[in-house]
């Protein structure tokens, strides 16, 4: 019955090898004026990874423990350096978020609350970096976002996010297809990836120690999404009759505004 499925990443899509109607890959535009005059969260001098999940995402695919065993790796009892998770709806998982919270040194802090959107886009503004050693995206909208607001990325190299990130733009990390296992129960039968925590600590330590490296990432961040995922470059990817659609509704929005 469908005309066309829009999928926001090649890896999305490719779940629906098979199906009778077209698949067209149409990732979600980020609008680069919601990332503009951001103002990051205060800070004392440490140098600060950032992670963020929903434990109803499950926390097996954003693989929280990877990034505290990454971290502990690369700055083993180093006061001058934290990992802050900021979690939401841990509440509903209260063995989970226990368990976590147990797992992570004293560098590394756990938040489980539930924040305005513009106070999430100032803790990410506010970090030297973004970790995210997820199993799978299906597209990898803070990834994205992080880059929009300058912050590198240090990010797992498999599943949604690799349309927009590569090595030119972020610290790629490796990784190893291994079979799904997720105590909630919300995905199972599958394959996702199993990244490579020895070369994430790796990428923290290096980019704690070049700031130029972090300086050309913060730029090429901005630049590939703008590039890539601005709303020009979303409407690129929409059907040619879609496009006029859309123009036509645009003008006439806009003679309808200059009536008034």
């Amino acid at each position: 019955f469908l005309e066309e499925v829009w999928v926001p990443s090649a890896f999305t899509g490719a779940a629906l090898t098979g199906a009778k109607a077209p698949v067209r890959v149409v990732p979600h535009p980020l609008f680069m004026e919601d990332y503009r005059g951001v103002v990051p969260a205060p800070r004392d001098e440490r140098f600060t990874a950032v992670t963020l999940f929903d434990f109803k995402s499950s926390a097996a695919r954003k693989n929280p423990e990877a990034m505290i065993a990454a971290f502990a790796r690369a700055f083993p009892d180093d006061p001058t350096a934290r990992l802050v998770i900021k979690t939401q709806n841990g509440a509903a998982f209260p063995d989970f978020l226990a368990r976590l919270r147990a797992q992570a040194p004293a560098n590394v802090e756990v938040l489980d609350v539930v924040w305005p959107y513009a106070q999430v886009k100032s803790l990410i503004a506010s970090a030297d970096v973004l970790i995210s050693l997820h199993r799978a995206e299906g597209f990898g909208l803070t990834m994205a976002e992080a880059m929009a607001l300058g912050t590198p990325v240090i990010g797992t190299g498999w599943s949604g996010n690799v349309d927009f990130m590569d090595e030119t733009c972020a610290l790629v990390i490796p990784s190893q297809p291994i079979a799904v296992d997720d105590p909630q129960g919300i995905y199972r039968g599958q394959t996702w990836a199993d990244p490579d925590v020895e070369a994430a600590a790796q990428a923290l330590r290096r980019l704690r120690t070049d700031r130029d490296l972090a300086a050309r990432l913060s730029q090429a961040g901005k630049r590939r999404v703008a590039e890539q995922l601005s709303p020009q470059a979303w409407f690129a990817t929409l059907p040619d009759g879609v496009q006029r659609a859309a123009l036509a509704a645009a003008g006439a929005s806009r003679r309808a505004q200059a009536s008034r």
